[in-house]
């Protein structure tokens, strides 16, 4: 008896329990709509929640005319731009484009030897469009094809035929000529 007692207790009070979550609950037909009297809103302090806000990235600050970078073993700086340059002897300049030259120092920061060659070099406008070496594009001092031992640096022109209006912005130098591996440095100052 009392264990029918205790489940009859049991039973109970589980309907009393579910019979007050189902009044809890608002009707479909009834639309919930709480709204403040103006006398409360006037009262009561309000805490605003904080909006939302973007995580600030962080930008890195882009290279410049005479900043290195350095990675792969090899170290790259644009030092000197002339814009225009004047076009070398062999230089193939239609009408409508300009020769840019840009003096840069390559330097090997590996402990073994590395290949210095201005065919690695490419320029960056300000549209993105990419550039790629003319050799005699300018008439001396042109970066030597070089065999570079740590610790030792070549300096030299490495110029460009692109579109009068375009804006050099930064040069890319690649660790060899079909390597993924680029180094890119700016040359605006």
């Amino acid at each position: 008896m009392k264990k029918r007692g205790c489940i009859a207790l049991i039973s109970l009070a589980v309907l009393v329990l579910i019979v007050v979550v189902i009044a809890s609950q608002p009707s479909d037909s009834e639309p919930q709509v709480r709204t403040a009297t103006p006398e409360l809103a006037q009262a009561a302090p309000t805490q605003a929640s904080p909006a939302p806000t973007k995580p600030q990235a962080t930008e890195t600050p882009k290279p410049r005319l005479g900043d290195v970078v350095e990675q792969y073993g090899y170290s790259l700086a644009a030092v000197a731009v002339e814009d225009p340059a004047k076009p070398g002897m062999f230089a193939s300049v239609e009408d409508g484009e300009k020769v840019v030259a840009i003096e840069i120092i390559v330097g090997n920061i590996s402990g073994e030897k590395i290949g210095v060659n201005p065919l690695n070099a490419s320029l960056v406008d300000d549209e993105g469009y990419v550039y790629e070496v003319e050799l005699g594009g300018r008439d001396g001092d042109q970066i030597d094809v070089a065999d570079v031992n740590p610790g030792e640096k070549v300096r030299g022109w490495v110029a460009f035929v692109i579109p009068e209006n375009a804006t050099p912005t930064s040069i890319k130098y690649s660790v060899d000529v079909f390597s993924t591996k680029v180094l890119q440095t700016g040359v605006l100052e």
